[in-house]
């Protein structure tokens, strides 16, 4: 690449361009980005310095679109994978990284740790982790607590979790369905306090 920009740079020229052409849409800010030749393209990620950005296009309020599959993920797991989320008159960033997914949602049947198949959609995506929002103010927290888990723990967690049936955007507010896999083996729980926090908060509603 003929420049590096950073990730939160790279945001914040993003937004510029979107003040500027308020209309501008998916294609048009992809395009931009790889003329000043400020990613790679890999397929439909652009791979930055340090960091991956997927882009999305959402008309409405919700954002349910088939975001990724969770074998591209794993590619860009371990750096930021930051989706842009193109609206009509706004653009919002989320990360979108194995920890900060509710589930796989789209042709995850059969999804094993020996079979890494399906996709996320833009609702699998946690919009409010423990309290700390994923935004880009955020994103370096919430990097530091995803670097506490390895691939394997968090793709055990979503193969764990059940498949909704419905397409209906899940709520936000009950973070015990993410966590629900590992108060099955206590032994097996990842070391971050809040997953223990958690753990013990419903243990105790529960006695």
């Amino acid at each position: 690449m003929a420049d590096h920009i950073d990730l939160l740079s790279t945001i914040a020229l993003l937004g510029d361009l979107k003040k500027a052409q308020r209309d501008a849409n998916k294609a048009q800010l992809e395009e931009n980005l790889l003329e000043k030749a400020l990613f790679r393209k890999e397929r439909s990620v652009y791979v930055g310095s340090g960091y991956a950005m997927r882009f999305s296009e959402a008309n409405k309020g919700s954002f349910s679109n088939v975001v990724l599959s969770l074998s591209a993920l794993q590619k860009y797991d371990v750096n930021p994978l930051v989706i842009s989320i193109v609206r009509p008159e706004r653009l919002d960033f989320v990360l979108a990284n194995a920890t900060f997914l509710r589930r796989i949602s789209h042709s995850s049947h059969n999804l094993r740790m020996d079979n890494i198949r399906g996709s996320f959609l833009g609702h699998d995506i946690i919009g409010d982790y423990e309290g700390i929002l994923n935004r880009p103010d955020h994103f370096d927290e919430l990097m530091a607590i995803h670097a506490e888990f390895t691939w394997e723990e968090n793709v055990e967690r979503l193969v764990e979790l059940p498949t909704p049936l419905s397409r209906e955007e899940p709520d936000s507010n009950q973070p015990e369905v993410i966590f629900r896999s590992f108060w099955k083996r206590p032994s097996e729980r990842p070391s971050h306090q809040r997953y223990r926090a958690l753990s013990k908060s419903n243990a105790s509603s529960t006695a």
